[in-house]
């Protein structure tokens, strides 16, 4: 090597020697840092907890729970298919709310499926059964009244888990619910509905909950027709029954006349006949509200007679808007109505059919035509003169009594609010009657014998 080449190396060692020493001198005070740690060192990380909701000033009562445990509804269902001698074909899903969600869950069932009879209101304007006052169904009433409530259009069954009242009376309202899904699952109940007229939807409505009422009372072992029926009854017929705001006495008998025909009518297939002729009642339902009524009129296929509708030439700007069979329990409520102040009792014996048309025109006006049938001369004419009585006061003070020589022979009146034309023949009664005097002559004229 020459002196040059040695110098160098030296040069490098030297460098390298000292590069060592510099880092092992920064290890050593490194490590003397981390066991005396520094006034200005960060402080340490928090250990994480989740975040809590600060306590209340005032702490909340627990939400109530049934007094009784969920799966006992189980249990309760199977006393129900046991007392009917029918097993659900499918389970009916429970659902669990308070009383806040249940009336919220009303007001949004009626708001898409009006209750019985808010859907009907236009006929019962018609007659004179709905109030001139605005009513609405209240349902913070009718879900503070119902510990359990089964929903035909959902196929399900409400459960409150805020109840407070008796055990005893949540246990019956979901016995009976599951008792009402029955009907809609081996019958055809609510396809029928869908498109019956309002009788025949009443009488199908009745069977449904007549059924289930039956099955109530068996399954709870009391008598029909006895003071412990008549409080079970009374319990289902405000959980399932619309409360209306303001109350409306009249309404609310009409709301509840298919918890007041069905089990009458229930019982006299059970009693006078063996249980299969309930279970074929599901599948041949009723035809009509005097089918419930007169129990043997449906065991005998007597059904109501079909009336045709009347098309006359009305000025232009009249059309027909209405066209429905009321039956003979409603007819039966209209009666007592028109007839509320008079010296007589209304009946219906002899009911054999019916059919009301609706005319509207100009100005809202509207024209009633309501036809009828009878099994007999004599039962026409016991109507006739119960509806002789009772029409003029719905017409304001009667003032012309002399009919358009072009109209059949007849009654007519003419008053302050209207008028109304009455004809009977044979086994068959027309009631026209409405503001516009010449529409009302231009349908009477059209009455003639079958």
């Amino acid at each position: 090597m020459t002196p040059r080449q040695r110098r160098l190396l030296i040069a490098l060692a030297v460098v390298v020697f000292v590069a060592i020493a510099l880092l092992g001198w920064n290890i050593a005070v490194t490590l003397r840092e981390l066991q005396t740690p520094s006034p200005l060192s960060l402080p340490p990380t928090p250990t994480l907890r989740p975040t809590l909701t600060p306590m209340p000033t005032s702490v909340p009562s627990p939400t109530p729970t049934p007094p009784f445990e969920t799966a006992e509804a189980g249990a309760i269902s199977e006393a129900v298919t046991q007392a009917r001698g029918r097993l659900l074909r499918w389970e009916v899903p429970l659902t669990l709310l308070t009383r806040y969600d249940l009336s919220v869950a009303l007001y949004e069932r009626y708001q898409a499926t009006p209750p019985f009879p808010l859907q009907d209101r236009r006929l019962l304007e018609t007659l004179g059964l709905w109030p001139a006052e605005a009513v609405q169904p209240d349902v913070a009433v009718q879900a503070g009244q119902a510990a359990a409530l089964y929903v035909s259009e959902e196929g399900q069954l409400y459960l409150r888990r805020d109840w407070t009242g008796t055990a005893d009376l949540l246990r019956a309202q979901l016995a009976y619910g599951y008792a009402r899904a029955l009907p809609d699952q081996y019958g055809d109940l609510p396809r029928l509905m869908a498109t019956a007229s309002f009788d025949r939807r009443l009488a199908l409505l009745a069977l449904a909950e007549g059924d289930a009422m039956v099955t109530l009372w068996r399954y709870a072992g009391v008598t029909p027709g006895s003071a412990a029926a008549g409080e079970l009854q009374a319990t289902i017929v405000s959980a399932t029954v619309p409360t209306w705001r303001p109350a409306v006495p009249l309404l609310a008998r009409i709301a509840g006349l298919p918890l007041t025909l069905g089990p009458h009518f229930v019982l006299s297939l059970t009693t006078t006949t063996d249980g299969g002729v309930l279970n074929e009642a599901l599948n041949r339902p009723p035809r009509s509200t005097e089918q419930l009524l007169h129990p043997e009129r449906y065991l005998a296929g007597d059904e109501p007679v079909v009336l045709e509708p009347v098309v006359p030439a009305l000025k232009r700007g009249w059309e027909l808007t209405l066209m429905e069979t009321a039956g003979e329990a409603l007819m039966g409520v209209t009666l007592e109505t028109w007839a509320q102040g008079l010296a007589f009792t209304p009946t219906l014996t002899g009911w054999g059919g019916d059919l009301l048309q609706v005319w509207t025109g100009p100005q809202g006006a509207q024209v009633v035509l309501w036809q009828t049938a009878w099994d007999t001369g004599p039962d026409a004419a016991r109507f006739a003169a119960q509806v002789e009585r009772s029409l003029p006061r719905r017409l304001g003070r009667v003032t012309d009594r002399t009919a358009a020589g072009t109209l059949p022979p007849g009654q007519w009146w003419g008053g302050t609010e209207g008028y109304a034309f009455l004809w009977r023949h044979a086994d068959r009664v027309w009631v026209v009657w409405g503001p516009d005097q010449a529409t009302v002559e231009t349908i009477a004229a059209m009455a003639k014998s079958p």
